[in-house]
Formats: C-alpha cells, sequence, structure tokens
C-alpha cells in the first residue's frame, strides 16, 4: 500500500485515488487468500498425509528391491558353494525336504521389516 502524499496545493485526481483503491483492494484479496489457506487445516493435514504416504509407499518399494536383490544373491552364493549331492538331496522328486523360495523370500521380509520397526521406535524414544 503505497501512499503518495500530494503536493502542496494540489489534490490526487479521482483517476489516481480509483487506482490506489483498486491496487489496496487487490493487495487485500492477496492477503486474505493467503491467511485463508494458512487457515484451512483440512487440506493442510490431508495434503501432509498424501506426502507421507507417498514417501512410505517409496521406501518399501526400495525396501522391497534390495530384499529381492539379496534373496537373489543369496540364493545364487547358495548354488555355487553347496556341493551338487546335497542340492539333489535338497530338489528330490516328492521328498519334503525341497527348498521354497517364497517362504524364504517372506522370513527374510519379516525380519527386515521388524528389524525397521525396532530401529524407528528406538529413534523415537
Amino acid at each position: 500500500m503505497t501512499k503518495q502524499s500530494p503536493e502542496k496545493g494540489s489534490s490526487p485526481s479521482v483517476d489516481d485515488l480509483r487506482r490506489q483503491v483498486e491496487a489496496t483492494r487487490a493487495e487485500l484479496g492477496q492477503t486474505v487468500a493467503a491467511l485463508a489457506a494458512k487457515a484451512d487445516i483440512k487440506s493442510r493435514a490431508t495434503q501432509k498425509m498424501t506426502q507421507v504416504t507417498s514417501n512410505m509407499q517409496d521406501r518399501a518399494a526400495q525396501a522391497r528391491r534390495q530384499l529381492t536383490g539379496s534373496a537373489h544373491a543369496l540364493d545364487d552364493r547358495l548354488h555355487d558353494e553347496a556341493p551338487q549331492a546335497a542340492w539333489h538331496r535338497v530338489y528330490r522328486t516328492g521328498g519334503h525336504t525341497r527348498l521354497d523360495r517364497d517362504a524364504l523370500l517372506a522370513v527374510c521380509a519379516t525380519a527386515f521389516v521388524a528389524v525397521l520397526l525396532i530401529r524407528r521406535s528406538r529413534r523415537y524414544r
């Protein structure tokens, strides 16, 4: 809001006054809009919740990729280091000692999530 002081002996014209009034109205409109946006707690909370949800989904996807990669690396290492006779016993047809990759992956994922939750709970103490 700029104020122009009239020179001695002259008064601002009607057009000048109208321009000043319009500028002041525009400024006030922007101020009111900014205050209304700050006061709208529900939309701000929703926006923050959406942001946090997206962030957590990204972290979960990254952890899933990392865990899958680690499981594949472990499987490859086991195949390379174990003697062939042991693998024949593990993969016997009709035997009950068949290696189940899904179960191994589920156990690893559960352990990973448990470690993350423990670390997170300790951080907030």
